[in-house]
C-alpha cells in the first residue's frame, strides 16, 4: 500500500526523533493565520444551530503539499504550527465547522485530489484531561480541543454549554495530502461561533480517548477484522454531553482509489465504542440497530458507538467521491437533526447527559475490516465533552 511504509517510520522512531522534527516543521513553515468576522454562514452538514454568538471565518495556511508522485501522493506530514490566532479571548465556543479550503475560499477535497487527512487544535492556555504532560510526556502543546478527520465532523454543544477559551493563541497539527501532479496551496479553515465569557455558559472540558494515546495516534491492524482497546481511568466527575470518534477509510491514501468506486471492498474503520467498563449493559447509545456487529466483549454500558459511514448522499453531494464521509455522533437531544447521517436515532442522551464518575474506567473498542494485508498507520480516536457536575444515584444515564 503506497505510502505505508513513510508513515510507519515516522511512528516507529517518533519517541527519539518527533522532538528535532516538530521544531523544524514549525520553524521552516510560513504559516499564519487570519480572523473575520462572518455576517451569514450555510453549514454544509445542514446542521448550523440558530443562538446567539459571534460566527468567525479562521484560516490558518498557506500549506504548500507537494505534488504527488507516479505511486505516491504528495504529503504535508503532521506539521506543526504554533502561535496563531484564536478567534476570540476569554469567550465560550460553542460550535467549530472544519473544512480545508484554497486561497479563493472553495473547497478541497477528494474531487479536486487534494485530502484534509487530519488536523489537531490544541490550547496552550489548557491542560489536555488525558495527556496532562503532553505527546511522548514532553511536548506538551496544551489541551487537544477539537480535531478533524478527512470526514471533517462538526462540533455543535448544546445550547447553553461552551469550552472556555482564556487565550489568545492555538497550536495546529496538519495532515495533508495531494494527489495531483502539481503542488496544491491550501489553507485549513474553522468556522467558529463563540461567545464572551460574560455569558456564563456551563463549561466543557474536552476529553480525548486515544488507541495510541500521547504518542503519534496511530496503531496497526491484521488482516480481517479487528477489535482494538485502551483504557483510562477517569479523574473527572460530570456528565458527557457530546462526543464523537474518528477512524480511517483504508483506501484514501492510495493514488488508485481517489474515487472509491474504482476499489470496491476496499475496507476500513467500522465502528469506534467508548465502553464506560462495569456499567448496566442495558445502557447504550449509538445508531439502533447496528450496522455491523458490536464486539462480544463489549459487556459493560456503551457511552457511544460511533459508526463509519461511506458514500452518503452528503458525500456524494460534497467531494467525498464514496469515502468515508460520516461519523456518528452521540449528545444530548438532537431530534430536530434526524434526517442528517451524523446525527442517527439512538445516539440521544436525555436529561444533562451520561454520567461519568472520577474512578471509574472508560474503555475504547476500535473496529476495522481490512481485506488486505497487515497495516501500520490507522487510528481509533473519541473526543467527549463533558460537563464537571455532582453525579446522584447509582445509574444516572
Amino acid at each position: 500500500m503506497v505510502g505505508l511504509g513513510k508513515r510507519f517510520m515516522v511512528g516507529l522512531f517518533a519517541a527519539t526523533l518527533l522532538v528535532p522534527l516538530l521544531a523544524a516543521s514549525s520553524a521552516g513553515a510560513a504559516v499564519g493565520g487570519s480572523v473575520s468576522t462572518l455576517s451569514h454562514f450555510s453549514d454544509p452538514r445542514g446542521d448550523w444551530p440558530s443562538r446567539a454568538g459571534t460566527v468567525a471565518d479562521v484560516r490558518y495556511g498557506p500549506f504548500t503539499v507537494p505534488a504527488a508522485s507516479m505511486d505516491a501522493p504528495g504529503m504535508v506530514m503532521n506539521q506543526f504550527a504554533t502561535n496563531l490566532p484564536a478567534p476570540c479571548q476569554n469567550c465560550f465556543i460553542t460550535d467549530i465547522v472544519p473544512s480545508l479550503v484554497y486561497a479563493d475560499g472553495s473547497d478541497a477535497n477528494f474531487d479536486t485530489g487534494t485530502m484534509l487527512h487530519h488536523f489537531v487544535l490544541f490550547n496552550p492556555a489548557a491542560r489536555d484531561a488525558t495527556c496532562p504532560n503532553g505527546l511522548f510526556g514532553r511536548l506538551n502543546f496544551g489541551d487537544r480541543f477539537f480535531a478533524s478527520g478527512s470526514e471533517r465532523s462538526h462540533l455543535h454543544l448544546p445550547t447553553g454549554y461552551g469550552y472556555l477559551n482564556t487565550g489568545g493563541r492555538w497550536t495546529l497539527d496538519a495532515d495533508l495530502m495531494n494527489m495531483m501532479p502539481d503542488p496544491q496551496q491550501v489553507y485549513v479553515r474553522v468556522v467558529v461561533r463563540y461567545r464572551d465569557a460574560s455569558a456564563h455558559l456551563k463549561p466543557v472540558t474536552p476529553v480525548w480517548l486515544d488507541i495510541n494515546n500521547c504518542g503519534t495516534s496511530e496503531y496497526a491492524i491484521p488482516h480481517g477484522d479487528s477489535d482494538a482497546h485502551w483504557s483510562w481511568t477517569s479523574n473527572l466527575t460530570g456528565h458527557i454531553v457530546g462526543i464523537a470518534g474518528h477512524q480511517h477509510d483504508l483506501s484514501a491514501m492510495d493514488m488508485e482509489c481517489m474515487d472509491a468506486s474504482d476499489c470496491p471492498g476496499h475496507g476500513g474503520g467500522t465502528a469506534i465504542s467508548a465502553e464506560l467498563v462495569d456499567g448496566p449493559a442495558r445502557v447504550a447509545f449509538g445508531p439502533e440497530p447496528p450496522t455491523s456487529p458490536v464486539p462480544p466483549d463489549l459487556t459493560g454500558s456503551t457511552i457511544c458507538r460511533s459508526e463509519d459511514r461511506y458514500d452518503t448522499a452528503f458525500g456524494m453531494q460534497n467531494g467525498y467521491m464514496g469515502h468515508l464521509d460520516t461519523m456518528t455522533a452521540c449528545g444530548i437531544e438532537r431530534g430536530n437533526l434526524r434526517d442528517n447521517p451524523m446525527y442517527p436515532r439512538g445516539g440521544d442522551y436525555h436529561g444533562r447527559g451520561f454520567a461519568i464518575r472520577a474512578g471509574q474506567t472508560i474503555r475504547l473498542h476500535s473496529q476495522y475490516t481490512n481485506p488486505g494485508p497487515p497495516r501500520h498507520d490507522v487510528m481509533g480516536i473519541m473526543i467527549a465533552y463533558l460537563h464537571p457536575s455532582a453525579v446522584h444515584g447509582p445509574d444516572a444515564h
